[in-house]
């Protein structure tokens, strides 16, 4: 894929998405919790794992920076992995967003009590992995 091609994905599909997950939070924190919803802050990372938070802030920047620097490298991309990045990057951006706006990361889809409690952004990370990792499974690493 053409690095305009990787660009424009990466603008304005995780733009939207960015601007989507935004949205979906400001407007759960904006209602009282019912339901399914709760109003979560994350101070921690990935799995409820605590860090200070330069740590975290730091870490989030140099992961989106490494998924960058993967998407432009030469070489063809298949379309799969060009998506799979853009979507992580997307979720990261409106997460890290989050972290250096309010200090924590808005999260409130609470389905289960033995279930992390999450947003649109971890979705769009971990539906971004799978699509990378299938692209690699499928087509390889080119």
């Amino acid at each position: 894929m053409k690095t305009i091609s990787k660009l424009l994905w990466l603008t304005i599909g995780g733009g939207l998405l960015v601007w989507a997950d935004q949205a979906t939070k400001g407007l759960i924190w904006s209602i009282e919790p019912s339901g399914w919803w709760t109003h979560h802050q994350n101070y921690g990372i990935s799995f409820g794992i605590e860090l200070p938070y330069y740590l975290s802030v730091g870490l989030m920047a140099v992961f989106l920076i490494f998924l960058l620097w993967v998407l432009f490298q030469r070489g063809t991309c298949h379309p799969l992995m060009v998506m799979g990045l853009a979507l992580s990057i997307a979720g990261g951006l409106s997460n890290l967003i989050d972290r250096i706006n309010l200090g924590f990361v808005r999260d409130f889809v609470a389905l289960s009590p033995w279930l992390p409690i999450f947003n649109l952004a971890d979705i769009l990370v971990a539906g971004g992995v799978i699509l990378m990792l299938w692209s690699i499974y499928r087509y390889g690493r080119s």
